[in-house]
């Protein structure tokens, strides 16, 4: 089976019509979600590194809280991403000196590779204070139904039905890091599946427990999240 990291880059390298970071439904989906984050770690005046931003789907809403650096492997997803510092470079070997950074923010990146483990690590370790952790929801029956019938899935999202809040929870302990805070978001948007139309009964506002997406925030210190 070919790794999910190789059909990741294949499908998001690939010229299409994904939406771009401004399209309404884009905004719906990031925006609370980052609400949620400084609302609890203050991001404003932070020096925050956004790994795995791509085109920017969370970074449009991260620069309403202040400057970011945002870092993808590929130089084509970064092009179009809002953000001014850019810098391409790999998770597993982050290129920056340890506890050089705020916050780090990864959204929808760990289902994505091969080494989770690894890049939980890697962000630990330049992370001062904060690693926030965006990912799938199992709860949600779309996810739980991939769970038992992964075939259902597309090769690039095969890992998306494993993500429930004991394997974030493990993956932050296995980085030396506390899960401080967490919550599940969203309801049914995604920004490549839900259309403008859909936005009023897609609940991206929501809060429920079988919302699609769920949100961590993991740091050094015990109780560091208010």
């Amino acid at each position: 089976m070919t790794d999910v990291e190789t059909t990741t880059r294949s499908f998001y390298g690939r010229s299409d019509r994904r939406k771009g970071w401004d399209h309404p439904v884009v905004r719906a989906f990031a925006a609370p979600k980052v609400a949620w984050v400084d609302e609890r770690i203050g991001l404003a005046g932070k020096r925050v590194l956004e790994v795995g931003a791509g085109r920017g789907y969370f970074s449009h809403a991260l620069l309403r809280h202040g400057d970011i650096t945002v870092l993808d492997q590929s130089e084509s997803e970064l092009a179009l991403n809002p953000a001014a510092d850019k810098r391409v470079g790999d998770v597993y070997a982050l290129p920056f000196e340890s506890g050089s950074w705020d916050v780090v923010f990864s959204g929808n990146l760990l289902h994505h590779l091969d080494r989770p483990q690894d890049a939980v690590r890697e962000m630990a370790r330049v992370a001062r204070h904060h690693v926030v952790f965006l990912e799938p929801n199992n709860r949600n029956p779309i996810f739980a139904l991939g769970y038992y019938a992964p075939r259902l899935f597309v090769a690039h999202e095969r890992n998306a039905p494993k993500y429930c809040k004991e394997l974030l929870e493990s993956l932050v302990a296995g980085a030396g890091l506390h899960l401080d805070a967490h919550t599940y978001q969203g309801g049914f948007v995604i920004p490549l599946g839900t259309e403008t139309w859909m936005l009023p009964w897609s609940g991206a506002g929501s809060y429920a427990s079988w919302s699609m997406f769920q949100i961590g925030i993991a740091s050094h210190d015990v109780a560091a999240v208010s």
